[in-house]
């Protein structure tokens, strides 16, 4: 019984982290080049979203697949590297499974 218990748990984690491999970002959301910008960026989301994004910020003109590489869940985004090579921090809320 303990086995089977132990299966499951395992696959239900193997298949959890299978599913957050490949996200989209859509188009208009932020993404940044640097902790510090991203950091800086969370920090003023609510009072002014894109009015005047932080250095090294860019709101994206098109939708970007990307693969996440870390997450910093406390600190509420992801380090992602997107189909073109390069890794960018993003919201964690900026993100689409699939």
């Amino acid at each position: 019984m303990n086995k089977w218990f132990l299966g499951l748990a395992l696959a239900a984690i193997a298949s959890s982290a299978i599913a957050d491999v490949d996200v989209t970002i859509p188009k208009q959301r932020v993404v940044c080049e640097s902790k510090q910008s991203i950091a800086t960026f969370i920090k003023r989301k609510g009072v002014a979203n894109k009015v005047k994004l932080p250095a090294g910020c860019k709101a994206l003109d098109v939708k970007r697949r990307a693969e996440v590489i870390k997450r910093y869940s406390k600190l509420g985004y992801l380090e992602v590297k997107l189909n073109t090579g390069n890794r960018v921090y993003v919201d964690k809320d900026a993100i689409r499974r699939g």
